[in-house]
């Protein structure tokens, strides 16, 4: 184990492991969400379904976020009574989950069985992916917290990924191949399971930092954080701000295939398009972190992404044409490159500007400030891309991005868990 300074601040070489059990779970619940999204033409044809229909898999995402973020919340945070709740019982109930999902839409090649294995992994996650924030804090010190979240973060682009290859791959035009891409993926995620409930822990023995340790951030409950939060303009300016974000990425991963089959593009190159977006978006969040962890630069940082991504849509949006596939490919990497970032330092900054409440809940508003619009802007976007307005439906996400862009300009935040290690 590692010292810091201060008698009783500790890091553990653990924590490690526990960021590892957690990327695979991430990834394992964002693999299940994307799983159609890369073949919806073919699934149109298996399940005999509408495109919209098909879309629904990856919509009961977005939609079952909205109800369960308080709950998830309070769990993570333990702040339901009589309940032990935790960084570690939510997470078991989100790989858990996730593993009834993956097996139930094994079981059958019926579309209402296979809705209900997707409704399933939606309800749990929640319990994922409120989770970055309070990991980072409860095992990392502070120098490591942005970079700890950012790699939890990234992971579930990763899965996506995951989700947007491996698909195309087993299946491609071969539609009896279906279950086999159910029972790979049950397996896989199952694995993750078994490796989660045995391995998860809560938080290390001693605390990483001084902000973790502090003795003073269990006395707000549920509906004294929320009055918190209600009051904070900058709050809701970087919640809103995100939400635009994520919104446009959540729709981007789940429309990809459709934006790009009018212009004869098939499922293989679509996944690729979709996995490059993950790749660079990896590349370019692991440079934020270190960043972000060294110059505390969050607003800048998010600014900067939220600028590039939508020259790098308006560059897609123009460029978008067949036979042109490698400088689709390379516009891809650009949106990728540019709008991940945003994900994991939005996170960490809602984190620090609203110490000392617990993590969970701000972290948890902003991702369905996400789910919200990224519902509205999927059902838009089917709308048009189904009436031929593919310029149209990509010009949506573009103008979401810009608002993000605009809204942050006037963020004007304190990072307080900085300001009290620096005290320290």
């Amino acid at each position: 184990m590692e010292k810091e300074g201060l008698v009783g601040i500790t890091q553990y070489p653990s924590r490690w492991l526990q960021l590892t059990l957690f990327c695979l779970i991430s990834m394992s619940n964002a693999m299940l969400w994307i799983t159609f999204s890369p073949i919806s033409d073919i699934a149109v044809d298996f399940y005999d379904v509408s495109p919209l229909t098909i879309n629904s898999l990856s919509l009961v995402y977005m939609f079952m976020y909205i109800p369960m973020v308080f709950p998830a919340s309070l769990f993570l945070d333990r702040s339901i009574p009589h309940c032990p709740g935790g960084l570690r019982w939510g997470l078991t109930v989100g790989i858990l989950g996730s593993s009834l999902s993956a097996i139930i839409r094994a079981l059958t090649n019926d579309f209402g069985v296979v809705w209900l294995g997707q409704f399933i992994g939606a309800s749990v996650q929640p319990f994922i992916l409120n989770a970055p924030p309070m990991l980072a804090a409860n095992w990392f010190p502070m120098e490591q917290r942005t970079l700890a979240t950012t790699i939890c973060s990234v992971a579930n682009p990763v899965g996506v990924a995951l989700g947007f290859v491996m698909p195309p791959l087993i299946v491609n035009s071969d539609t009896t191949k279906f279950q086999l891409l159910m029972a790979i993926q049950a397996g896989l995620v199952s694995s993750v399971a078994i490796l989660g409930v045995l391995l998860l822990r809560e938080n290390p023995p001693t605390p990483p930092s001084v902000s973790s340790g502090a003795t003073d951030r269990d006395q707000e409950r549920i509906m004294g954080t929320i009055l918190i939060l209600i009051k904070d303009i900058n709050f809701w300016i970087l919640a809103i701000s995100f939400g635009f974000g994520l919104g446009a990425f959540n729709t981007l991963a789940t429309l990809l295939t459709q934006i790009v089959t009018p212009y004869q593009y098939d499922n293989i190159e679509s996944g690729a398009l979709g996995a490059i977006v993950v790749i660079a978006g990896l590349i370019s969040s692991g440079i934020a972190g270190v960043i972000v962890d060294k110059f505390h630069c969050y607003k800048l940082t998010i600014l900067s992404c939220f600028a590039l991504a939508t020259v790098s849509l308006i560059a897609f949006t123009a460029l978008l044409a067949p036979d042109r596939f490698w400088i689709i490919f390379l516009c891809a990497f650009g949106i990728g490159f540019t709008m991940t970032p945003v994900l994991p330092v939005s996170l960490e900054l809602a984190v620090e500007i609203t110490y000392p409440l617990r993590e969970a809940t701000p972290s948890g508003i902003l991702m369905c400030a996400g789910q919200l619009v990224g519902i509205v802007l999927i059902v838009e976007m089917d709308w048009l891309i189904q009436h031929d307005s593919v310029v149209w439906a990509n010009a949506s996400v573009t103008i979401g991005v810009a608002i993000g862009f605009l809204l942050m300009l006037f963020f004007r935040g304190t990072p307080k868990r900085i300001q009290l290690q620096n005290i320290q």
